[in-house]
């Protein structure tokens, strides 16, 4: 059983460092240029970039986008910006709940923004495993895009 897990772990770290040392060699200007706009109604994006850098102004289209709901899971919530395209989607009568992790949504960088989710009435529950050893470590947001 432990040589299952060293290798799993092995290879989560060739793989991991494999993508850092063969981006510049594979991927560098092959990258398409996103459009900042949500994706068709009933598709799925994935966005993370390790050279665009526009992966927040990708998530702030979708947020604009919704008009039914937004569902987020943030492990480190740190961007003000995307907080404030939650309140506005809250505002035009979106319904937005949240999950974030327990430990870092407490942190000094976390607890102003979800402070400010809260005070908007948006549900933003913490999370933490039940054995108490684990984190939400989960970036993801879901919403309609009609």
């Amino acid at each position: 059983m432990a040589g299952k897990i060293l290798a799993g772990v092995a290879i989560a770290l060739i793989a991991g460092a494999a993508g850092y040392f063969v981006h510049d060699a594979v991927l560098d200007g092959d990258v398409p240029v996103q459009t900042l706009a949500g994706p068709p109604a009933n598709s799925v994006r994935v966005l993370y970039s390790l050279t665009a850098k526009h992966n927040d102004l990708e998530v702030i289209a979708l947020i604009d986008r919704a008009r039914e709901h937004v569902y987020f899971a943030m492990y480190e919530f740190t961007l003000r910006d995307i907080a404030d395209a939650l309140v506005s989607a809250k505002k035009r009568g979106v319904n937005v709940e949240g999950v974030v992790d327990s430990e870092e949504s407490a942190k000094s960088y976390g607890r102003p923004i979800i402070s400010k989710l809260l005070a908007a009435g948006i549900p933003v529950k913490t999370e933490k495993h039940k054995d108490g050893n684990g984190i939400m470590h989960i970036k993801a947001l879901a919403t309609e895009n009609a």
